[in-house]
């Protein structure tokens, strides 16, 4: 595949291969996965269930836990971050919302000010929700808008519409959360550039801080898998995000990753971490984390889940052996627009595991798809849209 429609955790995980790297931060990024939606959307792979309220008492019951294990284990650990996602965290209930943050708050050290977002979909994010969350100090919301066409929602599953979203941007900045992202899919079947960029305009006109892109990809499992549905063809998704670059350029926003645009001081730093290989924590079944050296994943099972929520790391999870180890933390480093510095890479991967990766990464460099910039190596215009070829050469 050449044209970047997968993410790099998709291509590691469909390897068994997991990143290890010495930890530079005292702090730690703390993902919650919420695994529970209002409805299953035919595009999404991530664990999740329907949501009822005996399994949201169980599951907030085990996901304390766990934050209590970490908590008598290493300490109150200084966040960084705090990013709800899932599955629909707005499908919560008020009691859920108040008992997750209160838990983190009571177990981990929550400095002022840090960025705390929670994903939320149009449908589930009613008044009484928005407020809960903006008095837990939630200052980001990242809604899952994916497109603002009616005939595209109808294919995504989504029973939201544009007036619906004008309403709900604004109630978001009615309680004082002025950071919003807004995420878009492309590649929808039945998709026209024209179409695309009609959204686009949607979201520019509603003056967001942050716009995500992604383009639409069928994964095994899904609705779409087991019903035969196609994305758009690689063509015409490679059009899509040259247009959408192009235009979200031209607005003043900018691209700091290969999928993510942001106002000057308005990147996620959520997620720059990941990018960054920063230690981070995922709470919740199937959450991936990386801390204390090793990156381990917590069962992807809620039924496993209740019965223990330790996590793995404290279960003898045991670090991966170095192959292609080196590639992943490239990779991950060349998905932000500037790249990575020699000097980072000579400090993190030493000879031993840049060596094996160098014929590759000149190969690129011939091909026009890597670059030399100063002390940093980058991905060039070309090699972000064929991200794909530079990650499967790296691995």
């Amino acid at each position: 595949m050449a044209w970047c429609a997968v993410s790099v955790e998709t291509l590691f995980r469909s390897r068994g291969k997991f990143p290890r790297y010495s930890v530079h931060s005292a702090s730690v990024a703390l993902y919650v996965h919420i695994p529970f939606c209002g409805k299953r959307c035919p595009y999404c792979a991530f664990y999740k269930l329907i949501w009822n309220p005996e399994d949201e008492r169980r599951y907030v019951d085990a996901v304390i836990e766990e934050m209590a294990i970490y908590a008598r284990s290493f300490g109150g650990i200084p966040l960084s971050s705090v990013f709800w996602g899932g599955g629909t965290p707005s499908a919560l209930s008020l009691d859920a919302i108040s008992a997750i943050a209160d838990g983190i708050r009571t177990h981990f050290t929550v400095p002022d000010g840090i960025e705390w977002t929670v994903e939320a979909n149009p449908e589930t994010l009613t008044d009484d929700r928005l407020g809960r969350f903006s008095a837990h100090g939630i200052n980001r919301v990242s809604v899952g808008i994916q497109s603002t066409l009616a005939s595209e929602l109808v294919t995504l599953g989504r029973e939201h519409t544009q007036l619906s979203m004008d309403r709900l941007l604004d109630r978001i900045r009615s309680v004082g959360i002025d950071n919003i992202n807004v995420d878009f899919i492309y590649g929808v079947p039945g998709q026209t550039l024209l179409g695309l960029l009609e959204s686009i305009e949607w979201a520019l006109h509603q003056r967001p801080t942050h716009i995500s892109t992604y383009a639409l990809s069928i994964e095994p499992g899904t609705i779409y898998a087991k019903t035969g549905v196609k994305a758009a063809d690689e063509d015409l998704q490679l059009q899509m995000y040259r247009g959408i670059r192009r235009r979200v350029l031209q607005a003043g926003f900018r691209q700091y990753e290969v999928s993510a645009f942001g106002l000057p001081g308005y990147e996620s730093r959520h997620n720059l971490s990941y990018w960054h290989y920063s230690p981070y924590i995922g709470l919740g079944p199937s959450a991936s984390s990386y801390f204390k050296g090793v990156a381990y994943q917590q069962v992807s099972s809620l039924e496993r889940y209740v019965l223990d929520p330790t996590p793995p790391v404290l279960k003898g999870a045991v670090a991966l052996d170095t192959e292609g180890l080196g590639a992943h933390f490239l990779i991950a480093n060349l998905r932000r627009s500037e790249g990575v510095t020699y000097s980072t890479i000579e400090r993190e991967l030493g000879a031993a595991r840049w060596m094996p990766m160098d014929p590759a990464v000149k190969e690129f460099k011939r091909m026009g798809l890597l670059r030399n910039r100063d002390d940093r190596l980058q991905l060039t215009r070309r090699g972000v849209e064929l991200m794909n070829t530079v990650l499967e050469g790296l691995i």
